[in-house]
């Protein structure tokens, strides 16, 4: 952690913005040029969560100021968006902020607000797309578990994604996860199950349950999930582009995505904690390994040596999570 946080602090972005003020965040990498670097939404909220979760007694993290940064940083109509995004707000960056300004105990009222949009642009209407790929409908989920737990919108989305599982027939008719869900695709097609799609609705489910209580739907997607993860340990990261044409431009909007297999699989399995399911904690030392030999110094490497902000988040919380559950005492 402490690493981490030097890497933090080295990496840290303040600018002056006319329009916007004083902005205080991070870049999409940690290692960028130091040329005209802007603070990003998604990479100042995994900051800011990554601050939060190391915890180190070191005011120049102020995490009253990257909260107001990502304040400042909310588009007119109401959410968030990639730098790579043409100024229209997306569900699953504005997830991933509301749920950094949650956790940090921001005002109410105002995070109260912007939740509200946000269950707003859930909606099949204003964006149809979110409501079809796999990954950005869990992106909404646990965004709403961390911000808007009362929602109505979370019990439909935790439908969509049960009803969204695939079968696999080569493990037996197993549910797991495609890239889309279900209904997206056509009789002729065959989706291709994937094991990073599957982890990540495993993590949103579980999350689900622990505001809406499980059910049997939900207990056997979970446990049939589990059992395909187990017998398809395969851990390469993959990348996903998601396309999309926003309204009254006549462009379209490009969001690459980059998927840490190894930690989502980690997490998936240290959600549920399967430990009657064959292989799954070798599996899960497989995949913690993995984790482990991905960062060097405390920061976390994709190809090429590049350093995102959100890898190291999500490897951090990894090797958190799996030493509370370690050390937990038997008393």
């Amino acid at each position: 952690s402490r690493s981490c946080s030097k890497a933090l602090l080295a990496s840290i972005v303040r600018v002056s913005d006319t329009t916007r003020g004083d902005l205080l965040g991070w870049a999409h990498f940690f290692d960028e040029p130091p040329d005209n670097l802007r603070p990003t939404a998604i990479s100042t909220a995994y900051g800011l969560k990554l601050a939060l979760s190391i915890d180190e007694p070191d005011g120049r993290l102020s995490r009253s100021a990257l909260a107001e940064t990502l304040w400042k940083l909310r588009l007119a109509d109401g959410g968030w968006a990639a730098r790579t995004g043409r100024g229209v707000s997306r569900p699953e960056t504005t997830a991933l902020v509301i749920g950094a300004l949650a956790s940090a105990g921001y005002d109410q009222t105002r995070l109260g607000e912007a939740g509200q949009a946000f269950e707003q642009a859930l909606s099949r209407q204003a964006d149809p797309i979110a409501r079809e790929r796999t990954y950005l409908v869990c992106a909404a989920v646990r965004g709403l578990v961390r911000a808007r737990p009362e929602s109505a919108r979370l019990a439909e989305l935790k439908s969509d994604l049960v009803d969204g599982a695939i079968s696999d027939p080569n493990t037996g008719d197993l549910k797991c996860w495609a890239q889309n869900l279900k209904p997206q695709y056509s009789p002729a097609q065959r989706p291709v199950p994937s094991v990073v799609h599957t982890a990540m609705a495993v993590v949103a489910l579980a999350r689900a349950n622990l505001v809406l209580g499980p059910d049997d739907a939900t207990r056997s997607a979970l446990a049939q999930a589990t059992q395909r993860l187990c017998q398809h340990p395969i851990l390469e990261n993959r990348s996903e582009a998601i396309r999309r044409a926003p309204r009254h431009q006549n462009t379209w909007e490009l969001l690459n995505v980059e998927h840490f297999t190894a930690a989502w699989v980690a997490r998936a399995l240290l959600a549920v904690e399967p430990s009657d399911v064959l292989g799954s904690e070798d599996l899960l030392s497989k995949a913690i390994r993995q984790v482990w030999r991905s960062q060097r110094d405390g920061i976390w490497e994709w190809e090429e040596n590049e350093r995102p902000v959100w890898m190291t988040y999500q490897g951090m919380c990894v090797l958190r999570d799996c030493s509370m559950r370690a050390y937990a005492p038997s008393y």
